[in-house]
């Protein structure tokens, strides 16, 4: 029997491209569901079909403005929102890839968007999204690389990953603003697996006793 909540909640893990924050949620899944807590996962980023729609055109190697990305992203968001809430409806735990927080790392920082413009956006997408817990993972670029190449090998991959060594500089600075700004729980990815998902499983805790019935 499913453990009751007396609200869902939506999770967000966020963090640079090959932090593992993917591996993480399919950890935390496992790990919840076998305590018989309703789970759900998705990706921010998509997640709805025309959400999908769109990551694919965010992820093409076609260039564009920084403002572009924003908007593509926002209009993602929105389009998942209603989904989102009716999760949280029915009690569902919903672990999200990705956060809000992506708009400062990758537009304000990475991209060089406004950042009144940058701050401003998030704040509107954290509102809506409406995260209960938000986990980054950070990590060394040295391991992040080795970790994308061990993954990927040379081939090329999206649009974000093939930004050279001092975009993805750019975008750990700008996660590690975010973090202090939106109150987000740090997560040491340099570390074992287990050891990730222990710290993790920690924070996740904390949330779903003080929600359970």
């Amino acid at each position: 029997m499913a453990k009751k909540l007396r609200r869902g909640a939506v999770i967000c893990f966020d963090g640079p491209d090959g932090v593992g924050k993917t591996t993480e949620i399919r950890l935390m899944a496992d790990e919840l569901q076998s305590q018989n807590f309703a789970v759900e996962t998705i990706r921010l980023y998509g997640g709805s079909p025309i959400g999908e729609m769109l990551r694919e055109v965010a992820f093409s190697p076609l260039a564009r403005p920084a403002r572009t990305d924003l908007h593509l992203a926002l209009a993602i968001y929105y389009a998942l929102a209603p989904k989102l809430n009716e999760l949280r409806a029915a009690g569902k735990v919903v672990l999200v890839d990705r956060s809000p927080l992506s708009i400062i790392a990758y537009q304000v920082y990475a991209d060089g968007l406004n950042p009144d413009e940058g701050y401003s956006s998030c704040g509107e997408a954290m509102r809506l999204i409406g995260p209960d817990l938000t986990m980054l993972y950070l990590a060394p670029l040295d391991v992040l690389a080795d970790r994308h190449s061990k993954r990927h090998g040379v081939e090329n991959t999206n649009y974000f990953e093939n930004q050279p060594p001092e975009y993805h500089e750019r975008v750990l600075a700008g996660y590690q603003k975010a973090s202090s700004v939106y109150a987000a729980k740090i997560i040491d990815a340099s570390a074992s697996v287990e050891k990730v998902h222990e710290a993790t499983l920690q924070e996740v805790d904390l949330l779903l006793d003080a929600l359970t019935d």
